[in-house]
């Protein structure tokens, strides 16, 4: 489900639009949004690592 929100991320969706789409509480989705933008760490595949750089790259 984390890896399904770093994408939804990636493509610019906000933390309301991600919990509504994946039947979490925004509170939730707001915490790995905060993990994904510091980093990632452990919920995050290589492949969002690359999805994150590139947005990074591109703002």
């Amino acid at each position: 489900m984390r890896m399904q929100a770093a994408e939804l991320f990636a493509l610019g969706h906000d933390s309301a639009a991600v919990a509504g789409q994946l039947c979490v509480s925004v509170r939730s989705v707001q915490r790995w949004h905060q993990a994904w933008e510091h980093g990632g760490g452990q919920p995050w595949s290589r492949r969002n690592a690359r999805l994150k750089a590139f947005i990074d790259t591109h703002d």
